[in-house]
Order: C-alpha cells, then sequence, then structure tokens
C-alpha cells in the first residue's frame, strides 16, 4: 500500500512483565508504524462503521415491515369476525 514506507519492526516485550511497561512498549511499537497503521485504522473504522449501519437499517426495516404485516391481519381477522356475528 505504502511502497517507500520501511519495512514495521517487530514488537519486543519489554523485560519487566508489568502491564505499564507492556502498554508503553506496545505504544512505541504502534508509534513506529506510522502511516500504515493510521490508515488501517481509518479505512477498518469507516469500514465497520458502514456496514453497521447498514445492518441496523436493514434490521430495523424487517421488524418495522413485520409489524405492519401484524397489525394489517389482525384488523383484517377483526374485520372479518365483526362482518360473521352481523
Amino acid at each position: 500500500m505504502f511502497p517507500d514506507a520501511p519495512p514495521a519492526p517487530m514488537f519486543v516485550t519489554p523485560e519487566s512483565t508489568g502491564l505499564g511497561d507492556m502498554a508503553s512498549a506496545l505504544g512505541t511499537w504502534m508509534m513506529t508504524l506510522g502511516k500504515p497503521l493510521a490508515a488501517g485504522l481509518l479505512l477498518l473504522a469507516t469500514t465497520l462503521a458502514a456496514l453497521g449501519w447498514v445492518i441496523v437499517r436493514v434490521a430495523w426495516r424487517i421488524q418495522v415491515v413485520s409489524a405492519w404485516r401484524r397489525r394489517a391481519r389482525r384488523r383484517l381477522r377483526r374485520a372479518r369476525r365483526a362482518e360473521t356475528t352481523r
């Protein structure tokens, strides 16, 4: 994706196994990745947000249409019962 970018360095676990040391080393490693990491995270976030939006819209539409149809069937049954009781 970035032909002139240097190869990504390996993540080396710090000597101390403390959580603070590990977080600091991970942050340093991520900062060395630079542009490829930032571009990848932005692309991933945008893709997942768009996909989530589409899934929610489709699920909501399915639920709403299903409720409409249920109500229409109930109204039809009530109307038929009302006609037969007259």
